[in-house]
C-alpha cells in the first residue's frame, strides 16, 4: 500500500520547538520593559518641566510683589522726602527726637512740628543763641518773656534740650496747638497782626511753609 502522508498535527518537527516558543516571549518582554523605561522617562522630564515653570511663576510673582512694594506710594513719597531733607541738610538728632514725641504726646502737637520749628529756629543746635542775645536754646525761647511759664514747669535752663522743647510746646500749645497750628506758628514767630490774619485766611508767611514742609517730610518718613 502506498503510504499515506501525515496529517499536520502529526507532523514533526527538525528544530528545537520549546527555543522557537521562547524567542517571541523574549522579545515580548523586552518591548514591554524599553516601554517601560521611555514612559519612566517621559515622567520625568515631565516632572522637571513642571518644577521649571513654577520656579518662573514664582520668581515671577515674587519679583511682581517686590516692584510693587518698592514702587508703592507711600515709598515714592518717602523717597521724595528722604530727597528734600538731604538736599536741605536737614538732620533732626535722636535726643531731640525723643523730646519731641513726649512733649508732642503730651500737649497733643505734632512731634513733627516741633522738630522742624528747631530746626528752622536754631538748626537743632542747643547753645544757639539770637544776635542780641535775647532768644535762646532749640527753639529759641526769649527767658525775658516767659520767666512765669518756666517757673510753672519747672524748666528753667533754655540750653537743655528737654527743658527748652518743654517751654516751646507749651507755649504752642496754648497759642492754638494742632488745630490752628498755622496761626499759632506765626504767632510764635513774632509776625504782625496782619500777618495773623492772613494765616486765619490760609494765607501762610515763608517761616510758616517752611516749618510745614519739613514736617510734612518728617512725617512721611515716620510712615505717617
Amino acid at each position: 500500500m502506498p503510504l499515506m502522508p501525515l496529517e499536520s498535527s502529526q507532523r514533526t518537527y527538525t528544530g528545537n520547538s520549546t527555543h522557537m516558543g521562547v524567542l517571541p516571549l523574549l522579545w515580548r518582554e523586552d518591548q514591554r520593559q524599553e516601554g517601560g523605561l521611555m514612559n519612566r522617562f517621559k515622567k520625568s522630564v515631565q516632572e522637571i518641566l513642571l518644577g521649571f515653570l513654577i520656579g518662573i511663576l514664582l520668581s515671577l510673582l515674587i519679583g511682581i510683589r517686590a516692584f510693587a512694594a518698592v514702587n508703592s506710594p507711600a515709598d515714592v513719597q518717602r523717597n521724595e522726602a528722604e530727597r528734600y531733607l538731604q538736599s536741605e541738610g536737614i538732620e533732626i538728632p535722636e535726643e531731640i527726637e525723643f523730646w519731641a514725641e513726649y512733649y508732642g504726646d503730651k500737649y497733643g502737637i505734632c512731634p513733627e512740628v516741633i522738630e522742624a520749628v528747631c530746626w528752622v529756629e536754631s538748626n537743632c543746635k542747643p547753645t544757639a543763641q539770637s544776635q542780641d542775645k535775647e532768644c535762646k536754646g532749640l527753639m529759641q525761647i526769649k527767658p525775658a518773656c516767659h520767666r512765669d511759664r518756666m517757673d510753672r514747669l519747672n524748666a528753667r535752663n533754655v540750653f537743655a534740650v528737654s527743658d527748652n522743647i518743654k517751654i516751646g510746646t507749651d507755649y504752642l500749645a496754648e497759642l492754638g496747638g494742632s488745630e490752628e497750628i498755622a496761626v499759632a506758628l506765626t504767632i510764635y514767630n513774632g509776625q504782625s497782626e496782619a500777618k495773623i490774619e492772613s494765616a486765619r485766611r490760609g494765607q501762610l508767611s515763608e517761616y510758616v511753609k517752611k516749618i510745614l514742609k519739613i514736617s510734612a517730610a518728617l512725617e512721611r518718613i515716620n510712615g505717617k
